[in-house]
């Protein structure tokens, strides 16, 4: 059996789209905008992962130990 391993910016990505559908079901304007930003967030991680892949190669890069904790 082959299992399909998600790349870190991949899986960031997800993390993105799950807000932005939160964020398009919230009711009020607060809770929207702070789905809104963590979408956004997400996004520029997923960004900056795959820069450093590039610079660096995917072997140096780790998740840091606070997403870990929230996975």
């Amino acid at each position: 059996m082959t299992s399909t391993v998600a790349s870190k910016p991949d899986e960031y990505r997800g993390h993105a789209e799950e807000c932005w559908r939160f964020a398009n079901d919230a009711e009020d304007i607060e809770t929207k905008a702070v789905f809104q930003l963590t979408a956004e967030a997400w996004t520029m991680l997923a960004a900056q992962v795959e820069t450093l892949e590039g610079a660096q190669g995917s072997e140096a890069i780790t998740t840091p130990p606070l997403l870990q904790s929230a996975a």
